[in-house]
């Protein structure tokens, strides 16, 4: 896509130095967070003068005093956001160099990096050596990389993956009873022989999520296909925890079962049998110590 430079920067305008997001914490709670200071009264030279003592209180670490660049770095990130579903910077266009932002919105060339740095990481804008920020055009895959690492850093269990998947898939499958094309029911039934014929952990895991990929396909309905990929990662740690304890055999009785239903077009069966086979799969999860 040949790539547009974008001239109207009404969205890039100077971000407030002094606005309020910048430092929520007022010059009265301020004082609440230095040391307590008492104020004690002598006399001296017929006047009262105050003298101030000091007490070891320290503020805990997370009421300290926001810093002002990072609240900057928030505020440009915000409005290059906007701009970008706004419609304002289409994708595949470019933003101005990064030292014209700065001076344009009016930070340091510090924060706009930190700013592009955070929306690359967004998925938002694609940043090479010696170019331009570039809009990137709208995709799954920084919603699928963000989910799936979260859900890998949450520590969820293989009991709680299952429990997220039922409701999923249980509707997947009754929707592709219901949608599956001939062609899409004859590649779930290759996939089904080819996991059989596995002589790989691997390859047999790689061919069981490629039968629920195809399912989530034939539904008809491409949500369900991105929601499912950003648990990919930890479907395949499942998988591998259960098939190597168990062996293929029930994976492929409920692989069997699932497509039965689909291919006689029967949703309350379709739906049934997924219920059966995400059961047994919880009852194959090695036990916990």
């Amino acid at each position: 896509m040949r790539s547009e430079k974008v001239e109207d920067m009404t969205a890039l305008s100077k971000v407030p130095r002094k606005a309020k997001t910048m430092n929520p914490v007022s010059s009265e709670q301020d004082s609440s967070l230095e040391p307590d200071r008492a104020e004690e009264r002598t006399p001296s030279a017929g006047k009262t003068s105050v003298k101030h003592t000091s007490h070891s209180l320290k503020a805990p670490s997370a009421l300290k005093r926001l810093q002002p660049r990072v609240a900057l770095v928030e505020q440009v990130v915000e409005r290059v956001r906007e701009g970008i579903f706004s419609g304002e910077f289409p994708p595949g266009s470019e933003l101005p160099a990064e030292g014209t932002l700065a001076k344009t919105i009016g930070v340091s060339y510090t924060v706009i990096r930190e700013a592009m740095r955070t929306l690359r990481s967004h998925g938002l804008v694609d940043i090479s050596q010696g170019r331009r920020p570039r809009i990137k055009p709208a995709g799954p895959e920084a919603v699928r990389e963000t989910l799936d690492a979260m859900l890998r850093r949450s520590h969820s269990s293989i009991r709680e993956l299952t429990e997220l998947r039922r409701p999923l898939e249980c509707e997947i499958v009754a929707l592709a009873a219901q949608r599956a094309t001939p062609a899409e029911i004859d590649q779930m039934q290759q996939t089904i022989e080819r996991q059989a014929a596995a002589s790989t952990l691997d390859a047999q895991i790689e061919a069981d999520i490629e039968f629920h990929n195809l399912l989530a396909g034939a539904a008809g309905n491409a949500l369900f296909g991105l929601v499912l990929s950003t648990i990919w990662g930890l479907l395949w740690e499942s998988r591998r925890q259960t098939i190597s304890r168990v062996g293929i055999d029930h994976a492929l009785a409920g692989h069997r079962a699932v497509l039965e239903a689909i291919r006689r077009h029967d949703p309350e069966s379709a739906y049934r049998a997924m219920q059966q086979h995400l059961a047994q799969i919880a009852e194959d999860v090695p036990p916990t110590d």
